[in-house]
């Protein structure tokens, strides 16, 4: 795989990333960077670890996580947009209050942004790569989905300040509609 792909394929992973960090910004509405870093770190972090991770134990967990991997990330978004939303219309909720995924939640979305990256681990693997080999896919994969993180959350919080309407609900909605997302395709394509 040739250095290009492999930047290509970093940037396709860190969508994910992308979606969650443009809908924890605009829930967030302001950038408040010691979370927001944290947060971004832990996506590179995992997208990197879990390639690795796919990589190391592709014949002892890749069947798993090809077939139930991407319903575990469905789950995993469903419930944290359907939080979102709740908590975004909630009586007591103010317009203007800052809203950040704590650690737990952030781990949370964390793994199931990084299951496609189990996948493709996996399928490094099956081309043979060795592993000094793979620290080279393994750092672009995870720079890659920490700046994108980042470029996400300052995107989602400008966006914001640009809305009056509580704009929690609609992370949420982003959330939700990215769990839906990967169900149908996994549901019609698998």
């Amino acid at each position: 795989m040739s250095h290009l792909e492999i930047w290509m394929l970093g940037v396709a992973l860190a969508m994910d990333c992308l979606a969650i960090s443009l809908a924890t910004g605009v829930g967030a509405r302001r950038m408040v960077w010691r979370p927001m870093m944290t947060m971004a770190i832990t996506f590179g972090l995992f997208q990197g670890g879990m390639t690795m991770l796919g990589f190391a134990g592709a014949s002892l967990l890749s069947d798993f996580f090809i077939h139930t991997g991407p319903w575990i990330a469905a789950a995993m978004l469903l419930f944290l947009g359907v939080k979102m939303v709740r908590e975004g219309i909630h009586p007591d909720h103010e317009s203007q209050q800052i809203h950040i995924p704590g650690l737990r939640d952030t781990l949370v979305m964390a793994v199931a942004t990084s299951i496609d990256a189990f996948a493709v681990g996996v399928s490094f693997s099956c081309i043979r790569y060795t592993v000094p080999r793979m620290l080279y896919p393994v750092a672009v994969i995870g720079f890659c989905s920490w700046i994108i993180s980042i470029a996400g959350l300052l995107a989602g919080t400008r966006a914001a300040r640009r809305i009056s309407w509580p704009t929690e609900p609609a992370g949420g909605i982003v959330l939700i509609a990215l769990a839906i997302k990967i169900a149908l395709t996994e549901y019609l394509g698998g």
